[in-house]
């Protein structure tokens, strides 16, 4: 997580450059303090699988996700984007649709 999370920046899903660089942070890890530390039978290719899902897994987790809430009678939709940032923002654009920005560990 906390290699993702120091890679994270607007956009990053749609570059090639950042994760490519979190496969192979991630992979380092996987080498260095598991493979290596509790001596694992893990291959290169396994490890690189395992790295690419887990990237995989990010730009599913911090993309920009449809939701929708009930407030009283009325289902309101909106959209949630997960970035590395402190404090929420919501901003409702002029044709009516609601964007929330949340921190990264921020849950729904």
């Amino acid at each position: 997580m906390e290699i993702v999370k120091s890679l994270l920046k607007v956009n990053w899903q749609n570059e090639v450059d950042i994760p490519k660089k979190m496969t192979h942070q991630i992979g380092d890890y996987l080498i260095d303090e598991v493979r290596d530390v509790y001596h694992l039978p893990i291959s290169f290719e396994e490890i690189d699988m395992v790295a690419e899902r887990c990237v995989n897994v990010a730009k599913i987790r911090y993309k920009k996700m449809k939701e929708v809430i009930q407030f009283g009678s009325k289902q309101i939709e909106f959209y949630v984007e997960y970035s590395d940032r402190k404090s929420l923002g919501i901003t409702i654009t002029p044709d009516l649709t609601i964007l929330v920005k949340a921190p990264v560990a921020a849950s729904i």
